[in-house]
């Protein structure tokens, strides 16, 4: 069992398109959802995670040798490949969860025919360098890319001061996760940082921080 440990920074919002990021996201997970359900048949015949999520993109993106089977790329034009591909991984957790629950009800070990559900509150994944960008040190602020309505843009994000120091003084040269967006109470957060052995009193500072205990995933690769 691997206990995971993560830090979120408060996001002082101001003129950032956040929601608009928010919904397009969604919308994507929402539209892929129903492509996967539709052809999990074949995706399910790929024991190999990283070959089944090489398929799943296969059938909704197009390249020069690749033909789609959906148009995806049509209704998410220039969608930054690591969101496209969090998306992804986000609507085949969703239709695998899915197929395992009907599997149960159909051997009468679940009560209640589940449902598909497309609405989802998926919450992006900004992976480094590519969607997210750090200041200088000692500067509170970050870089992430965003949708303002038309286009992906970089915009500059003020970090909460103090959540800053804290990480400065508690979790310098701990492992840097790949940032996540998560919100509370109207109040936006992104988890900067996760170690795999966090101490103690780290995990009753501010609230920010959070302790897991995960069991060991295939990783799946997003570059």
């Amino acid at each position: 069992m691997q206990i995971v440990s993560s830090y979120g920074v408060e996001m002082k919002k101001k003129n950032i398109p956040l929601r608009a990021t928010l919904d397009i996201f969604r919308q994507a997970v929402s539209y892929l959802i129903p492509v996967y359900a539709e052809t999990w048949e074949e995706l399910s015949e790929i024991r190999n995670p990283q070959k089944r999520f090489n398929a799943a993109e296969h059938l909704v993106h197009e390249t020069k040798k690749n033909h789609a089977r959906f148009a995806f790329d049509r209704h998410f034009p220039k969608m930054p490949s690591y969101l496209r591909r969090a998306a992804i991984q986000h609507a085949l957790g969703a239709v695998s969860s899915y197929q395992t629950r009907f599997g149960l009800w159909e051997k009468g070990e679940l009560k209640g025919k589940p449902k598909l559900v497309c609405e989802n509150h998926a919450m992006p994944v900004f992976y480094r360098d590519v969607m997210y960008k750090e200041a200088e040190y000692g500067e509170d602020v970050a870089y992430l890319k965003l949708f303002d309505g038309r286009e992906w843009k970089w915009f500059q994000v003020k970090l909460l001061h103090t959540d800053m120091e804290y990480l400065r003084k508690k979790w310098s040269g701990k492992k840097a996760s790949a940032p996540t967006l998560e919100k509370k109470h109207h109040t936006y957060f992104c988890l900067l940082y996760t170690s795999d052995a966090a101490d103690e009193e780290d995990s009753g500072d501010l609230g920010r921080c959070r302790t897991n205990k995960k069991k060991k995933k295939s990783r799946i690769a997003m570059g």
